[in-house]
Order: structure tokens, then C-alpha cells, then sequence
């Protein structure tokens, strides 16, 4: 890896701006590749902090898995708060989760 060329800061500043300023010890945006498989911390816009690889965070690139809409995420977008009519009509007994 050569800083300023081929670094996530480098290569993908709009990832790096995503990059968890606390959770990820001494590790910046500036010591590791688009192509890294090592879980990161990163924080969205909203607030939301997830963790993920850095290679699948550039590869999937849709973002802040809450706010894309890939994970559920308790009174932000699971189906009780984005649905609540639906989730009257929700047999327990029958779905398994």
C-alpha cells in the first residue's frame, strides 16, 4: 500500500468521510486499500454506525446499510415502524425469523 495512491482516502474520499472517527483504534482511511477484507467502523450522515469490510463497503456501494435499506434498524425502518397496519395482520405463530 502507498499512501496518496492507492489508500481509501485516496481512492474513495466519499468512503472516507464515512469512516468511524473513534471505533477503528489508531486505523485511517490513509493505512488501508479500497480492497481490504478487514471490518471497519463507519458512520453515516444520519448517525448510524455499522460494521463492514472495506472491500464490500466500495464494492456494494449503496452506503449506510440502514439507511439503503439492506438491514433493519428498530424505529428507523423495520417493518413495526414503516408498516404498522401490516404488522396487525403478522402471524407469530406461522413466521420464524
Amino acid at each position: 500500500m502507498i499512501k496518496g495512491k492507492n489508500d481509501l482516502a485516496t481512492l474513495s474520499p466519499h468512503l472516507a468521510k464515512e469512516w468511524h472517527p473513534t471505533e477503528n483504534g489508531n486505523l485511517k482511511p490513509e493505512d488501508i486499500t479500497v480492497g481490504s477484507n478487514k471490518e471497519v467502523w463507519w458512520l453515516c450522515p444520519e448517525g448510524h454506525f455499522y460494521l463492514m469490510a472495506v472491500n464490500q463497503q466500495a464494492k456494494r456501494n449503496y452506503g449506510c446499510p440502514y439507511c439503503s435499506g439492506h438491514r433493519a434498524l428498530k424505529g428507523v425502518n423495520d417493518l413495526a415502524t414503516t408498516y404498522p397496519d401490516l404488522v396487525q395482520e403478522w402471524n407469530y405463530e406461522k413466521t420464524q425469523i
